[in-house]
């Protein structure tokens, strides 16, 4: 699995409950409603033969320009776009003989959405949150799509 973020890579990949930035998108959409303010979130991976992997993510604050002191928290809403480029893949025949290369790659946006419930001071939150995702897979001339729900 790739993960995107130097500090959940860091962590081991164990970021599911420590997400409080726009990584969570990923990670735990949850973790969302930590987040007052915009926030973006940017991984480039370039890793030999023509590996890549690119993700950008854009957590927006329902509340953050919202005055007044009668609105609720509003929470976190987020999208982002992830790529994986697997590099040019010679193509061969039945013979080996080659007959051009192909690149596959697996592009998905995610949408989400994360709120606090329960915010008290000093004995934590209960948070919630869910993400949408939707998926292509490329493979040379034969493309794959799908959509579903995940809740992390």
């Amino acid at each position: 699995e790739i993960e995107p973020g130097a500090r959940a890579q860091g962590m081991g990949g164990a970021f599911t409950g420590v997400a409080d930035d726009a990584f969570s998108i990923f990670y735990n959409p949850a973790g969302l409603a930590k987040i007052g303010h915009t926030e973006v979130a940017l991984t480039n991976n370039s890793w030999y033969a023509g590996v890549n992997y690119q993700f950008i993510g854009l957590a927006y604050n329902l509340q953050q320009n919202i005055q007044a002191a009668n609105v609720e928290d509003l929470g976190t809403l987020a999208v982002s776009f992830a790529n994986f480029d697997k590099g040019n893949i010679t193509e061969r025949n039945v013979l080996g003989n080659v007959t051009g290369s192909i690149n596959p790659q697996d592009k998905i946006i995610t949408l989400a959405y994360g709120r606090a419930l329960v915010r008290e001071e000093g004995m934590g939150s209960i948070m919630a949150g869910a993400n949408a995702n939707f998926v292509w897979r490329l493979l040379g001339n034969a493309r794959q799509r799908t959509s579903h729900p995940a809740c992390r």
